[in-house]
């Protein structure tokens, strides 16, 4: 999946997890895992369904030839928001934070990097895809 792909279905997910009734069943009609035994982890649980909604203001980078960021304000009509989407995993080690894309990827058998890789560029925010502990 491309990341604009991703990006249309963490919204799909959002808007009908946010309108479902029954949050279990909506995510078990969905085919998401509420469970994960992923070779070389231990096992773990879903215990949280996270959606913040997220609003880019402004844009910064490395000036030319600096050290020093260069930032841009953006004007009221370039402000962009989206729904940033995390599914919370409980194991005997600690905390598992995964994206939209890396559950699939999971649940696929295919490999969770390449998805946390197209999910960070997609959605321009950095929050971490590793093992957090207690």
């Amino acid at each position: 999946m491309n990341a604009e792909e991703i990006q249309h279905l963490e919204q799909a997910f959002t808007d009908g997890y946010r309108n479902a009734a029954d949050k279990l069943g909506f995510m078990r009609l969905m085919g998401i895992p509420m469970e994960l035994n992923v070779e070389g982890q231990p096992p773990s649980k879903m215990i949280e369904v996270k959606m913040a909604q997220v609003f880019t203001v402004g844009q910064a980078g490395p000036g030319f030839g600096s050290t020093e960021l260069v930032y841009h304000p953006l004007p009221g009509k370039m402000v962009t928001d989206k729904c940033a989407l995390e599914f919370v995993f409980v194991h005997a080690k600690g905390l598992q934070t995964l994206s939209l894309a890396e559950l699939i990827a999971i649940r696929d058998g295919l490999d969770p990097k390449e998805a946390a890789h197209d999910h960070a560029h997609a959605h321009g925010h950095d929050h971490h895809h590793h093992d957090h502990p207690h």
